[in-house]
């Protein structure tokens, strides 16, 4: 393990665009890796840090081991091996980042606003993982999104059922209590790939964990 922490900036100047979601199941996945992980909520609201106690109440009732990675607003660098940052809307990413993910809505103005943020991360020399988040195929809008040049290649979280109830379980959509639930499978998938595609930027190099989702698909 290396000595000096990656740090993982999860960023976008829109609220809505699934920021939480994607940096506690890309904390789950990685701490699963056996690093040490600190998911640093810098949210104002708190986000991360609710969802952690109402999962620790959760795996005490019962009895199930706490959390792999530790949630907060700080903590030694030197005592985790990934520091993953949930920003709060108005923030930019971290300068000292080594990996940017930026979910995207795709509606209206919140489009336009991310594309901004696209924009001023292209200025400063920055390639973002980018996120299509809340993705429907149904809506022409969503689909016309995607076909700009400068959400080429982005990933698609789609807008599942899944996804949208995790939070108020005090479960990740990879807890075993979810079993065979409507759609689960195919959240899973989506969350897999944004993971898979932090995973390969890590020094570690080309997604040296790929065996967690062979063997949990």
């Amino acid at each position: 393990m290396s000595s000096t922490p990656t740090k993982i900036s999860i960023a976008c100047p829109k609220g809505g665009t699934g920021r939480t979601t994607i940096a506690v199941h890309l904390a789950d996945r990685i701490a699963a890796s056996g690093r040490r992980v600190l998911l640093r909520d810098a949210d104002a609201q708190g986000s991360a840090i609710g969802w952690a106690f109402l999962a620790d109440q959760v795996r005490a009732a019962a009895g199930t081991p706490f959390l792999p990675f530790t949630v907060g607003r700080g903590g030694a660098p030197d005592a985790f091996d990934i520091i993953i940052t949930d920003h709060g809307p108005a923030d930019e990413p971290a300068a000292d980042a080594d990996i940017v993910v930026a979910p995207i809505s795709l509606d209206g103005v919140a489009l336009a606003v991310g594309l901004g943020a696209l924009q001023r991360l292209a200025l400063a020399g920055r390639d973002p993982i980018i996120i299509a988040s809340k993705y429907r195929p149904d809506r022409a809008e969503h689909r016309h999104a995607l076909a700009l040049p400068a959400l080429a290649g982005a990933l698609i979280v789609r807008d599942r059922s899944a996804l949208a109830g995790w939070y108020a379980t005090g479960r990740t959509i990879y807890d075993e209590a979810h079993g065979r639930a409507h759609g689960i499978a195919l959240a899973r998938g989506d969350v897999d790939a944004v993971v898979s595609a932090v995973l390969r930027r890590l020094p570690a190099g080309p997604d040296p964990f790929a065996d967690i989702f062979r063997a949990e698909h």
